[in-house]
């Protein structure tokens, strides 16, 4: 069962756990906790075969399937486009087919090997991410979206949450054209918030 989470993670403290990472499929399983918000569980679920594809706008967005007990669709997980193409790599250099795991082991074995990214981590100074558990990831991921603008009822419904710091919402009536429109908004907020630091960054220079 995974663990509680009980830490608060920051962007420099996931790109320091990030870096830890001593193989790919290490950095992987961090990446499948910390920006698509799975459990270990559900990570020891994955097959190639689950990915899927919605166009929307014109642009692609890429979903994961998650599989309940039972080998059941509990939900589809946004899947990020690096992450994606991480994930892609692995199972083409493992030989991976469509219907086979893509992580042949136990989730527990799934939660040592990010614990051990973690102890990697702090024995290289980062003594406050000592702790820090699958948990702690997948709430990162959640914050993360909200912080892109992600509709709350949207994160709960991608990510598995029945409620999000006091965020009531019914995740059961997101579809994934619902999720695929708000991620391409928060893509385009993004961009939008770069392009104005870059056009102050300018206005700036030629004032001097």
């Amino acid at each position: 069962m995974e663990a509680r989470g009980t830490k608060t993670l920051d962007k420099a403290g996931y790109a320091r756990i990030r870096r830890a990472c001593e193989t790919n499929r290490q950095r992987l399983l961090v990446r499948l906790c910390g920006e698509v918000g799975l459990r270990p569980v559900e990570i020891a679920r994955i097959q190639p075969g689950d990915i899927r594809a919605h166009v929307h706008d014109g642009n692609v967005h890429y979903f994961l399937r998650v599989r309940g007990d039972g080998g059941s669709n509990a939900r589809d997980a946004y899947l990020p486009r690096e992450v994606k193409r991480e994930l892609d790599r692995y199972v083409e250099s493992e030989g991976i087919n469509d219907a086979a795991p893509v992580f042949d082991v136990s989730p527990r074995r799934l939660q040592m090997l990010v614990g051990e990214a973690v102890e990697r981590a702090v024995a290289a100074g980062a003594e406050s991410l000592r702790g820090v558990s699958t948990a702690d990831l997948r709430r990162y991921c959640a914050r993360a979206q909200l912080r892109a603008g992600v509709p709350p009822a949207v994160v709960m419904a991608v990510g598995g949450w029945s409620r999000l710091d006091g965020f009531a919402a019914d995740p059961d009536e997101v579809g994934e054209a619902t999720a695929a429109a708000a991620f391409a908004r928060a893509d385009s907020d993004d961009g939008s918030r770069l392009r104005a630091a870059f056009q102050r960054a300018i206005r700036r220079r030629d004032r001097r």
